[in-house]
């Protein structure tokens, strides 16, 4: 019996050192990101010494969102090569949204490194298109410009037209549309309009938004 209890606490003792030296060493850590995954599309120093001025801005397109663990390694990689510049200012698009009014993600060094994400994540994204309708839906499509990303259904209930709008905070409410013809075109548009908002269907099936000064973006078509 003083054998067996012996054995024991040796096997104990070993696998005790085997999860110690995973959890100093664990393999799902990620030190690195592919330079394939992102590229530098523009560069600017801003050096002048009279005035103080020693930084540099980069804007970098992302082929996927990343988290921000991934923004901290990008931006620790691209600061090694930039040591010079008191200041490093960094800011992130993602590949497939043309609107970039508002960069997705910025990583700035002010001298320390601060990550923010501005836009939705993915995990974010597919929970907004998640949400459906269980009949009379018109059609769907997701709004990606950054910061104003949302998804948005239009559908017919009650011999009436609403529209389910979600965003990343969850679900924004079903609000009534009305409809009409013009210049052969059907346009949706708020009952309460403040901002004098209207929606058309157009010809590539995504979904126009318009409102007086004409078209400020365009949400895509989604099954």
């Amino acid at each position: 019996m003083k054998q067996v209890r012996i054995i024991f606490v040796f096997i104990a003792f070993l696998v005790s050192i085997s999860w110690s030296s995973q959890s100093q060493n664990p393999k799902s850590i990620q030190t690195s990101i592919s330079e394939e995954s992102f590229k530098i599309i523009s560069e600017e120093d801003h050096v002048d010494p009279k005035f103080g001025y020693n930084k540099c801005n980069l804007l970098i397109e992302l082929k996927s969102r990343k988290t921000k663990e991934e923004l901290t390694i990008i931006a620790n990689n691209l600061r090694k090569t930039r040591k010079n510049y008191d200041k490093l200012w960094i800011g992130y698009y993602v590949f497939g949204v043309k609107d970039r009014t508002i960069a997705w993600a910025t990583s700035n060094f002010t001298p320390n490194l601060e990550v923010e994400i501005i836009g939705a994540s993915d995990m974010e994204i597919k929970s907004m298109n998640s949400v459906n309708v269980s009949s009379g839906k018109i059609g769907k499509w997701f709004d990606n410009r950054t910061g104003a990303e949302c998804g948005m259904i239009l559908f017919r209930k009650d011999n009436k037209i609403y529209m389910k709008s979600t965003n990343k905070h969850g679900n924004l409410g079903d609000d009534e549309f009305i409809c009409k013809s013009e210049k052969s075109k059907i346009v949706y548009q708020p009952k309460v309009n403040k901002h004098k908002e209207y929606y058309i269907i157009e010809k590539n099936g995504n979904l126009g938004m318009y409102d007086e000064s004409g078209k400020f973006g365009e949400a895509i078509r989604i099954p």
